[in-house]
């Protein structure tokens, strides 16, 4: 199987490496940040990335080291790959895809993030007997290294961190606004706060997708997240009524949520402020979190074994439970409970059988 994304762009992480895409599993593979290099097309087109185009079209996805979390792909499981080749790309080959993350900057402590892509974790990484990143920021060359190739791109994605919490990306916004307005914009946004100044800048836009991150509704929301999920909704209404754009609802399904997966779908549903929702994220690391430790019975139990909206959990792959992995899922859940401030096993109950 061939995965369009080293035909299309690259992307840049939190602190500021260069790779393939967000779901490799070795985001240090060409030992590249961006501070490193004089242009992202040169690097794009260099020596080390055609490489692995030459081998992508000679031996396929399953034959790049890069790739192993999205191999499943192979099975028939939803990944990233296929996200790239819904795309096209073009010769001769230039960068029309840049996926995008300006800093680890972010106003929550999602439970299954960490502070390399969350600088408010920084504070609590020592409670979970782990060493803290620190915080990550492009520098303003490295911001101009990327507004160079704006004028090219067919598709910007930012992630964060939070995107709207880091004033880097409207000012590649307002660049963006500027030479390309035509480009699409794809957003993914915990919803927390929305500046009113960034509405001035999504107004230029032409072709702009936003997705809410939304892992749970009512208290496990606000457990999951760290955030607050009345004031989320509150925000998504707002962006709603300003700018006419309907949300995507982005789950990222892990041991947590897998639960009440039809709650939020129940709730987000017939939302007029919400196009449709999508399940296709889900955690791989920390691997204590991810449902693929449950065993697949459990698994369908929980989402049904008819529902086309749950049709990439069911196609998961489960592995048997491993003892240490399932200490590690209760140690992590407890140590959360004291820093929330309650107990989401009495939210969800049904989580102390969730390996049975």
């Amino acid at each position: 199987m061939l995965c369009k994304a080293p035909f299309l762009g690259l992307t840049i992480d939190p602190a500021g490496w260069l790779s393939l895409c967000c779901a490799t599993n070795n985001r240090k593979y060409f030992s590249t940040q961006i501070t490193d290099i004089e242009d992202l097309n040169d690097f794009f087109l260099g020596e080390e990335y055609s490489h692995i185009r030459e081998q992508m079209k000679d031996e396929g996805l399953g034959s790049v080291s890069q790739c192993v979390n999205c191999r499943g792909s192979l099975s028939g499981k939803w990944t990233e790959a296929d996200n790239y080749n819904l795309k096209h790309y073009e010769q001769p080959l230039k960068i029309r895809y840049l996926e995008l993350t300006t800093s680890n900057t972010c106003n929550q402590t999602c439970v299954t993030c960490n502070s390399y892509f969350s600088s408010k974790w920084r504070k609590i990484e020592e409670q979970f007997n782990r060493q803290a990143f620190p915080s990550y920021h492009l520098k303003d060359d490295s911001v101009e290294k990327i507004c160079k190739v704006l004028p090219d791109l067919k598709y910007l994605q930012i992630k964060g961190g939070e995107p709207f919490a880091d004033k880097n990306n409207l000012k590649i916004l307002r660049e963006l606004a500027a030479v390309n307005p035509s480009c699409e914009l794809i957003i993914t946004s915990n919803f927390q706060n929305i500046p009113d100044e960034w509405y001035e800048a999504l107004f230029l836009l032409k072709n702009i997708k936003v997705g809410a991150s939304i892992d749970g509704v009512g208290k496990t929301y606000d457990w999951i997240r760290g955030g607050n999920f009345d004031d989320t909704v509150a925000n998504m209404k707002k962006f709603y009524d300003i700018t006419g754009i309907p949300l995507i609802v982005n789950i990222c399904v892990s041991l947590y949520n897998i639960s009440v997966l039809n709650e939020i779908y129940d709730y987000f549903k017939d939302a007029d402020y919400v196009d449709h929702i999508i399940s296709n994220n889900m955690v791989v690391q920390p691997e204590y979190l991810a449902i693929d430790l449950m065993k697949k019975s459990k698994i369908l139990e929980l989402v049904g074994d008819k529902d086309d909206k749950f049709s990439n959990i069911r196609s998961v792959v489960t592995i048997d439970p491993k003892e240490y992995l399932i200490k590690q899922f209760f140690r992590h859940t407890e140590t959360m409970n004291k820093i929330r401030g309650f107990n989401i096993f009495d939210i969800q109950p049904e989580l102390y059988h969730i390996f049975k």
